[in-house]
């Protein structure tokens, strides 16, 4: 109903004018996009995959200053050229993050520790995230019902039926496929890669893309699945109030989540802390209120960056996204100011692009509506109760 009026408004109202905290800090300030390709962002997710997988294999190829695995290591090998080069061809990649890439090659080069390797992948997974606007959490909280079903359809011939890759098919494929069932490797991954791998397969194994056949949703769902399958799985009902919300729960792997948890409630006991870790896995919450600026805020950009690029179809894509899955769920809870101001700005967005409005205009509208957003985020603009 609210959209409805809002060609009403237009007539009446007036025009408005650690590594972890790193990462997932929300946006400050209005950097407008540059003008860049409407695929943009997938590329960059891409990149963010080879890090993550670079990252997370690399001690399968070198220990101790020597290699253990010379396949897995001439994967290391191409793979940090493959996300340098691809980078480098990105008419607006900036000189730092490349240096990093580099720097990446010449640590894999040198059979550097495992430790060196992963600080600058984590490195360079904050230029990329922010560099590119993405979103690396899901917009609604994952069904793992729903993700044991896909999983069971879709994954069991291969990674088996507990997850532990013995499908019926994994004696045929080399490399064998991976073992979710393993505490080790588990334990130092993110329901984010996971979620990476299904959208985008794995290059060099028997890893389909599913980037098709699941939606957004449903690969989310499957990636937090995924993270029920690690053998000693026992989740156990927090005695405390547990607040890791759903972003923390996709990006931060369990090593990461316990050692946080460790610090919040020291009178639990370490085993007890990797139960209630398993526990928040298996029932992740509802999006934040942060949450859903993010979501509004990241899609308001790749909007405008596809708008930028002439790529109209994705700009309005984007922007419905940003409205329906970031703002609508909290305006609610907002003065009627303003949301109104949002869904009248928003609505003047949508006939600029259907109009082929002015870049300038276009990006003055972004604009203002990312500073709506910005004052939700510091508490301004409630209803009163």
């Amino acid at each position: 109903m609210q959209r409805l009026i809002l060609f009403f408004l237009l007539l009446v109202l007036p025009t408005g004018a650690t590594f972890q905290q790193r990462l997932f800090s929300p946006d400050q300030n209005f950097d407008e996009p540059a003008q860049q390709t409407s695929d943009a962002a997938e590329s960059g997710q891409r990149l963010v995959f080879l890090l993550q997988y670079l990252a997370g294999d690399y001690d399968r190829a070198v220990q101790g200053g020597q290699i253990v695995d010379s396949l897995e290591y001439g994967e290391m090998q191409r793979f940090s050229r493959t996300l340098t080069a691809t980078y480098q061809s990105d008419r607006q990649a900036k000189g730092q993050t490349l240096n990093k890439m580099h720097k990446l090659e010449r640590l894999i080069a040198d059979k550097a520790a495992l430790a060196q390797v992963r600080s600058v992948c984590h490195e360079l997974m904050v230029n990329l995230i922010k560099e590119k606007n993405l979103l690396v959490f899901p917009r609604v909280a994952p069904d793992l019902a729903a993700g044991r079903e896909l999983y069971e359809e879709n994954c069991v011939s291969c990674h088996g039926a507990l997850g532990a890759g013995d499908g019926p098919a994994a004696d045929t494929l080399n490399p064998k496929p991976r073992d979710f069932t393993d505490p080790v490797r588990i334990n130092a991954c993110a329901p984010h890669q996971f979620y990476q791998a299904v959208t985008f397969g794995v290059e060099g194994t028997a890893m389909p893309t599913f980037a098709e056949g699941f939606t957004d949703e449903q690969r989310w769902s499957v990636a937090f699945y995924l993270m029920t399958l690690r053998r000693d799985f026992s989740p156990l009902t927090p005695t405390i109030q547990q607040n890791f919300t759903l972003q923390q729960l996709a990006t931060r792997s369990n090593a990461e989540l316990i050692a946080l948890l460790s610090r919040q409630s020291r009178s639990q006991t370490s085993s007890d802390n990797n139960r209630v870790v398993d526990y928040c896995r298996q029932n992740p919450p509802q999006l934040t209120l942060d949450e859903h600026i993010a979501i509004a805020e990241k899609m308001l950009k790749q909007s405008l960056a596809a708008y930028l690029s002439a790529d109209s179809a994705r700009a309005i894509q984007f922007a419905e996204e940003a409205y329906w899955q970031g703002f609508e769920p909290i305006e609610r809870k907002l003065a009627s100011r303003v949301y109104l101001k949002f869904e009248r700005t928003h609505t003047e967005y949508h006939w600029c692009i259907e109009e082929r409005g002015r870049h300038e205009q276009a990006k003055k509208l972004i604009k203002t509506m990312l500073e709506i957003l910005q004052q939700v985020r510091d508490g301004k603009g409630f209803r009163r109760s």
